[in-house]
């Protein structure tokens, strides 16, 4: 039916077969409908949001077919969505259970003002795990006002079930307010829930990748194992052929590499593998990014990663020993050390007193941004801090916590907080303000590590679950 007016005259023959139609609109004619209205601007960097209290600045659009839907708890269909947030406890996920499947959309945007900004990224983890092999999770951006989005990040089909991160660089919108969207596409499947969470915008600008290496290749790439050693490293898709030791599959992609210690691998076996020379040429800093995985018996023996500038004589600059668990894990090693040349990576593997301790790593990048947190330090005291000024005057109650721990500090402008295991995970992080609250709810117990680094200064301080 009509919303306004409308007059109409007929006149003509019927018997000739002939009739001519006439018709008039009078009124005001519809407006079209508002698809990314008004709503709070994003100005005051570094900014983050993971959920935690609401959807922030984020909003829903009536422009699609489905909503975004805030959780804490997993999603309610089996095989597909995040266990939980990344950072913290909630997150936002597309529900593609049916009536929502397939081809299905749902946008969540926020007006970001870049005119005073020189540089910027964009961060967020994106979960996408799922049978749906055509579902897709796209970031847009619109720069008049929502009339039309571009495409700054794709990524489609299933990810692995773990959150993963992304980075984009918005050195192409400073100067202006632009509108950013997620957008979540449902594929032919039910078992196809797409999630984000831990968004973040940075005034500075992202890095640049110098090398990567995940082994898609289903071979060793340009890395070589070493003839010196006691056995291999192989690339490898799926899970590893013992049971109870070894990943399902890979954190990134299909493929990783990793140590099978059946047979003759075991005990104290040795297998080596070497990078090329990484240039670093024209670099003041460097830092690397890869994902390890370690699960087996307690004794399954340890993993040292080395680093040299000449591939003869190398330094420890990262290890891990024992059990860590039927999980993925992601460290950065700063490699600012090497700056201005070559720098070669080495794993060295060595096997335990059981055949339970296949050892593997994948999703290796090097960039020429130093990691803003080194690997976590281990303490024996309640607290330990380094170069950061008494001004701060830093307070973490209450400690030991069983659900929120709250955080005070003056003088929090463009800091960040980073809560790691012991191991090296990240739990949770975002921007500091003078008092932020971290939800440890659904943490396991135990002890974990809160980073908090502002330029140069950084302070740690050691965090318990009960």
């Amino acid at each position: 039916p009509s919303l306004y007016n409308t007059n109409g005259s007929f006149s003509g023959q019927l018997g000739s077969g002939m009739l001519d139609a006439y018709a008039s609109l009078t009124g005001t004619p519809p407006p079209p409908p508002v698809c990314y209205g008004g709503g709070s601007v994003i100005s005051s960097f570094p900014y983050a949001e993971s959920f935690e209290s609401g959807t922030g600045a984020w909003q829903q659009t009536t422009c699609d077919d489905i909503d975004w839907t805030r959780d804490a708890s997993g999603t309610p269909s089996r095989n597909t969505g995040p266990s939980s947030g990344s950072a913290g406890s909630y997150y936002m996920y597309v529900e593609a259970s049916s009536p929502n499947y397939p081809d299905k959309t749902s946008n969540l945007y926020a007006n970001v003002d870049l005119t005073g900004s020189s540089s910027a990224t964009l961060g967020f983890d994106y979960h996408s795990y799922g049978t749906a092999a055509d579902v897709t999770l796209a970031l847009q951006v619109s720069t008049n006002g929502g009339t039309s989005f571009s495409t700054a990040w794709s990524m489609t089909g299933n990810q692995g079930n773990q959150w993963n991160n992304a980075s984009v660089d918005l050195s192409a919108y400073l100067g202006s307010t632009v509108k950013f969207r997620f957008v979540g596409t449902t594929g032919a499947s039910w078992q196809g829930d797409v999630a984000i969470d831990d968004v973040s915008v940075s005034n500075s600008a992202a890095a640049v990748t110098l090398y990567s290496q995940g082994w898609e290749s289903g071979g060793m790439g340009d890395w070589t194992n070493n003839t010196g050693d006691d056995f291999n490293w192989t690339a490898r898709s799926g899970g590893t052929p013992s049971n109870n030791t070894g990943p399902s599959g890979a954190v990134e992609g299909s493929f990783y590499n990793y140590t099978e210690v059946s047979g003759a691998n075991y005990p104290s076996k040795v297998a080596i593998m070497t990078s090329p020379a990484i240039s670093l040429a024209g670099q003041s800093e460097a830092g690397l990014t890869f994902s390890y995985h370690m699960y087996g018996a307690s004794n399954m023996g340890g993993l040292v990663l080395e680093a040299s500038s000449n591939g003869s004589s190398w330094s420890n600059v990262w290890s891990r020993s024992g059990n860590q668990g039927n999980q993925w894990f992601t460290s950065d090693v700063d490699l600012s050390a090497y700056a201005g040349g070559n720098v070669y990576l080495r794993f060295v593997g060595t096997s335990g007193s059981t055949w339970q301790g296949d050892m593997c790593v994948d999703a290796i990048t090097v960039t020429n941004e130093a990691p803003a947190l080194a690997a976590p330090n281990y303490f024996t005291g309640a607290t330990a801090a380094e170069n950061f000024a008494p001004e701060f005057d830093l307070a973490v109650y209450p400690n030991p916590t069983q659900d929120v721990v709250t955080i005070t500090a003056k003088g929090m402008e463009d800091a960040y907080y980073t809560v790691t295991t012991l191991q090296g995970q990240v739990i949770a992080r975002g921007a500091m303000q003078e008092n932020t609250e971290v939800n440890l709810r659904n943490w396991s117990a135990g002890m974990y590590l809160l980073t908090i680094r502002k330029g140069e200064q950084q302070i740690i301080r050691q965090i318990v679950k009960e």
